[in-house]
């Protein structure tokens, strides 16, 4: 379904558990390269770089039942 929505990005997902709809990160390779990125139970994280600049940051995308 990422596929058809975002064709041509890049995705990572969490899947549903229990009443949640999952979690996900979807990202254009061309414009920011996702580093490290860590999946857990409830949580999605990753450190990222925005192509053609310095700018650097940290993304975490929470969820609980």
């Amino acid at each position: 379904m990422l596929a058809k929505a975002w064709p041509g990005n890049k995705a990572t997902t969490l899947d549903d558990f229990g009443a949640s709809g999952g979690v996900a990160i979807i990202w254009d390779e061309g414009a920011i390269t996702l580093d490290d990125i860590q999946v857990c139970n409830h949580f999605i994280q990753a450190t990222f770089h925005i192509t053609g600049t310095n700018v650097h940051g940290h993304l975490t995308n929470v969820y609980f039942p």
